[in-house]
């Protein structure tokens, strides 16, 4: 009776953790015979594709009875187990020297031509193989997935018959490195979208002080072209949000094979008609006390949108169309930058932008109409900005203030007072998130400004008052002004009139 242990992993939530293979030979007559545990209802799935793969990567099926148990259990993601299956069978039927799998972690799909398939979590289970300082053995296919989260040393290959010649070999691992992870490519230039001077002027503050905005505009009017323009202004993603976010992107398959993580702020825009589910996700993880890093399961998170939309920008086109429960726990995620259900927490720091369409009707009237009549985040926009539609000759006439304005100007400006709030608050606290008493006491205010805010005290309710200071301190920071104007505050408050 030969027992095999091959070190593997596993993603509970958003984390990975190391995980085992145990196999063990319990007779070696008779023809080969697969019983598997800890896999759930897709146990049979795995020995099938672990039975083919080996007879089609020309590997003669060793005789006898072998019992496989995965320790923790899961029931989701478990086609990352067939290589160490596969690897563990071998092992325990003496065709591979054990001394071979001392020191790695093995992680892999294996298809029923034999060929090494890619599996969803290798970014944080490469990351998690750099950690623990062992050797990745895996498809060749995410190769730059792995060096994403390098230096790890690696033995990759693309079919099982190849992997397991190396490993019977001993050929030496490659170093994977991350050179091109997590790199910042300069966008290609776009043609500029004249006209339209409010949306961008709202557009800009928003992205610079991380508010909520929302947009009442004609259905003809390029919102959607402008609100991704936005991801740009912003710049590159901070290293933590960028590993946060791949990390998410991995889990959920929306890596490309030859992808090195850029960081490109991420734009996602749901239609209307997407679930709860698909815009909260599911944080699993075990939050529940049964699974967990104490507990026998693990189970993957299944990020949704505002997740994968993380440190990027969440665009709600035909807001009012959307679920009411669907919006719902964005109220959450405006607040705290993370997004809650029973089974956890996820990261969801996102700028949030809702636009609602108008036909024939006034731009301004759907803002106070539609906006109280619906719903969910009334109390969650900072700012709204109705626009109205310019037809396309009265934008061709003469060049508008700042529209050949270089964008990386515009980004260098935005990521200055995105700096400046950092520095006031520490961290990453944003003028959005800071409440009435850090604003007054932690910022500077002109005379008049201070006396604007005094009188709006007085006869406004507190978050109007707070938004319109929030929104005022992002405007100066535009201008890289460390006090804030009444001119400021007269902006502020036209930006923030019917955004509560």
């Amino acid at each position: 009776m030969n027992i095999t242990t091959v070190r593997t992993a596993v993603v509970d939530g958003l984390r990975p953790r190391p995980a085992e293979v145990r196999v063990e030979r319990r007779s070696a007559a008779g023809p080969f015979q697969l019983e598997i545990s800890g896999l759930g209802r897709t146990a049979a799935e795995t020995r099938v594709r672990v039975q083919t793969g080996l007879r089609q990567s020309g590997i003669t099926l060793p005789r006898g009875r072998f019992s496989v148990a995965a320790t923790p259990a899961t029931e989701r993601n478990t086609a990352l187990h067939d290589l160490p299956v596969a690897l563990g069978v071998l092992t325990a039927a003496g065709r591979i020297d054990p001394a071979r799998l001392t020191g790695t972690l093995t992680v892999g799909s294996i298809d029923t031509r034999g060929t090494l398939t890619p599996v969803r979590g290798m970014f944080p289970i490469a990351g998690l193989c750099a950690q623990l300082a062992r050797h990745l053995i895996g498809p060749a296919a995410q190769r730059a997935e792995a060096a994403c989260a390098g230096p790890v040393e690696a033995l990759l290959r693309h079919d099982l018959g190849a992997l397991v010649r190396a490993v019977c070999n001993g050929e030496q691992t490659e170093t994977l490195r991350p050179e091109d992870a997590g790199h910042w490519r300069e966008p290609e230039r776009q043609e500029p979208i004249p006209g339209y001077l409010d949306a961008k002027r709202a557009l800009e503050i928003a992205i610079a002080g991380g508010h909520p905005l929302l947009i009442a505009s004609h259905h003809l009017a390029p919102i959607g072209p402008l609100a991704r323009r936005v991801a740009r202004w912003a710049g590159p993603l901070p290293t933590d949000t960028w590993r946060m976010l791949t990390t998410a992107r991995s889990i959920a398959g929306l890596l490309a094979p030859d992808e090195t993580g850029t960081r490109e702020r991420p734009f996602r825009a749901p239609h209307y008609t997407a679930s709860r589910i698909s815009i909260a996700g599911n944080a699993n993880g075990g939050s529940d006390g049964r699974n967990g890093e104490n507990g026998e399961t693990a189970t993957p998170a299944s990020p949704g949108e505002a997740t994968l939309a993380h440190g990027g920008i969440l665009y709600l086109e035909q807001l009012d169309e959307f679920r009411r429960d669907t919006l719902e726990p964005l109220r959450a995620a405006a607040r705290t930058g993370t997004i809650a259900d029973r089974t956890g927490t996820m990261p969801a720091d996102t700028l949030l932008i809702g636009n609602m369409l108008a036909a024939d009707e006034d731009t301004a009237t759907v803002l106070t109409t539609r906006l109280r009549r619906h719903h969910p985040l009334q109390d969650t926009f900072q700012a709204a900005v109705a626009v109205p539609y310019e037809p396309y000759a009265s934008r061709q006439g003469s060049p508008t203030p700042g529209e050949g304005e270089e964008e990386h100007w515009r980004r260098m400006r935005i990521q200055a007072a995105r700096d400046a709030q950092h520095r006031r608050y520490g961290g990453t606290t944003t003028n959005a998130r800071a409440d009435l008493n850090a604003l007054l006491a932690k910022g500077r205010h002109t005379l008049d400004a201070q006396l604007r805010i005094e009188e709006m005290q007085s006869t406004l309710d507190t978050q109007r008052t707070t938004n319109v200071v929030r929104l005022a301190r992002t405007i100066a920071d535009l201008r890289g002004n460390p006090e804030t104007s009444s001119a400021d505050i007269q902006e502020a408050e036209r930006l923030a009139h019917h955004a509560t």
